[in-house]
């Protein structure tokens, strides 16, 4: 009997042993904070569309070569009444498959017979707004009611290797309107 008692003395201390080892002290802290904004503003049309002109092989020197400039404009709606906030801008999302978020391009679709090349987007200023990396273009005014609210940007092909293989390209992701 005493090894018996012995025995449970000893698992007793290693069960508080372990259960002190649990406990894990704190190297910091994390807060956040937001805002909920009664702006609203939409993209009228679901889907945007931008088709991209033909462009050679031989216009991709190395990798991060863009080529092919495509200027679009992203039309908002912001209804009357629009309060909170008074700039708006954008940003782009979407899964793994739709944009890389190391590079911040947009990801070809798996129908896509071109290689080695992704979409890149920039803004009115000739800067990249990287999908997936909580870029945004810079903050324009609303305009709210009647009018629209319009987003300058250009879509280029961007290679990924020194050499890009021809064929389709198709891409694809999700807009986020962000209100400043």
């Amino acid at each position: 009997m005493p090894v018996r008692h012995f025995s449970i003395a000893r698992l007793s201390l290693v069960a508080l042993l372990l259960a002190g080892t649990s406990a894990q002290a704190a190297d910091g802290t994390i807060s956040f904070t937001g805002e909920i904004v009664a702006a609203n503003c939409t993209i009228p049309t679901a889907a945007t569309t931008v088709t991209l002109p033909k462009v050679s092989t031989s216009a991709f020197g190395a990798s991060g070569t863009r080529a092919g400039q495509k200027a679009f404009q992203l039309v908002l709606k912001c209804a009357a009444g629009t309060t909170g906030r008074n700039k708006v801008s954008v940003r782009f999302t979407g899964d793994d498959t739709q944009v890389d978020p190391v590079t911040g391009l947009f990801l070809l679709t798996s129908d896509s017979t071109a290689k080695d090349v992704g979409i890149a987007v920039y803004d009115a200023n000739d800067d990249w707004v990287k999908a997936a990396d909580n870029d945004s273009t810079p903050p324009v005014d609303i305009v709210a009611g009647d009018d629209t609210t319009v987003i300058s940007l250009s879509a280029w092909y961007q290679s990924t290797a020194a050499t890009v293989t021809a064929g389709t390209v198709k891409a694809s992701g999700n807009i986020e309107i962000v209100y400043q």
